[in-house]
């Protein structure tokens, strides 16, 4: 989950992959490179991002409640994994990853 808010957010059985105070600077950017994502920012709020890990099987059924986290602290984690993970990471990493699964799926379903 992504979540624009006046503080940090925290959501019960997610880690806190990043959160950050937007800057001035960082939202000029934004609207520069990402103008079709600037609308849902502003400078001085801080974007979040929680991660969990669903596995098939897995019960989605609860309810999720976006909670003030206990602090504003800014937080980076990086992917793990070795260089090569390092490099592709984010949202490139994910692409490539989405891509390379749909290719699998293809080829798994040619077989059949």
């Amino acid at each position: 989950f992504y979540v624009v808010d006046d503080h940090r957010t925290t959501l019960s059985g997610f880690d806190t992959r990043y959160a950050n105070r937007i800057s001035g600077s960082e939202m000029r950017a934004i609207e520069d490179l990402y103008p079709s994502v600037a609308g849902y920012l502003a400078s001085g709020r801080i974007l979040t991002r929680l991660q969990r890990s669903f596995f098939s099987g897995d019960p989605m059924t609860e309810t999720l409640t976006l909670v003030q986290a206990a602090n504003d602290d800014e937080v980076r984690t990086s992917q793990s994994g070795g260089f090569l993970l390092g490099m592709i990471g984010g949202f490139p990493g994910q692409l490539l990853g989405l891509v390379g699964l749909a290719g699998a799926l293809g080829a798994l379903r040619r077989r059949r």
